[in-house]
């Protein structure tokens, strides 16, 4: 049955899947690298102006966590039509594979600053202590005490 399947699609049935294909990894890719770009900021924010955290700031730590549980929180199909005016501005059409990135990485957005921040509340905070006892700046503490102890492989 899958061997009659394959025999039976055209060149031109072959072509459509290869394209198709293509633009799906390519929305993909770019909805997603977008998402990180401006998502993983925004969580680290969250995290460092969160309560005890080395830029400790209740009011922007409350609206940015409000932010990122109402962008959680939209349904993508009302979203998608939210942004048309967006997208239209943006890149003129609101038809093909590049406007359909805009509203993905819109959506993604909040789903990577939240999982960020969630992420670095597991770093012990004797680690900044420490840190921040040794004379650290938080610059130094952000980059060589919290990024390195996240992410290092």
């Amino acid at each position: 049955m899958w061997n009659d399947f394959l025999t039976q699609l055209t060149p031109q049935m072959w072509q459509a899947v290869w394209v198709s294909t293509y633009e799906t990894v390519y929305i993909s890719f770019a909805s997603t690298l977008l998402a990180v770009l401006v998502g993983l900021p925004f969580g680290v924010l969250t995290f460092l102006t969160g309560k005890g955290e080395i830029l400790q700031n209740s009011r922007l730590n409350l609206m940015l966590n409000i932010i990122i549980n109402i962008g959680r929180s939209i349904p993508f199909i009302i979203l998608l039509i939210i942004l048309l005016p967006f997208t239209r501005f943006v890149l003129n059409t609101t038809l093909g594979t590049t406007a359909a990135i805009i509203p993905l990485s819109i959506c993604a957005m909040p789903f990577v600053a939240r999982l960020t921040a969630n992420a670095l509340v597991e770093i012990p905070k004797g680690l900044t202590e420490a840190a921040k006892a040794m004379g650290a700046t938080n610059w130094q503490i952000i980059r060589n005490s919290i990024y390195r102890k996240r992410y290092q492989p």
